[in-house]
């Protein structure tokens, strides 16, 4: 399992932004995807930080497949970091 923290821009609100994601969420674990946490920027109010756990790749089909509907969302694709986390002692 993998640990995803993902970093990205907002063209909108952050409770426009959450409102979709919040509605996603059933959609997003179908795929075998986890959410842990999704937050905003404390001082930059159109950045935002999610953390996701999932095998490796599901993430990225996930993100292909339902590319539209992210960008709809008003997550900004092209500011996207992701930064990948291993779990192993």
């Amino acid at each position: 399992m993998l640990t995803y923290i993902i970093n990205f821009e907002i063209n909108n609100t952050f409770e426009q932004w959450s409102k979709i994601y919040d509605a996603d969420t059933n959609k997003i674990k179908s795929f075998g995807i986890t959410p842990i946490f999704r937050g905003v920027n404390q001082t930059d109010r159109k950045k935002v930080l999610v953390i996701m756990q999932a095998e490796d790749g599901v993430l990225d089909r996930f993100m292909d497949e339902n590319h539209e509907t992210i960008e709809a969302s008003g997550h900004i694709i092209e500011s996207t970091q992701i930064e990948i986390y291993l779990d192993q002692c």
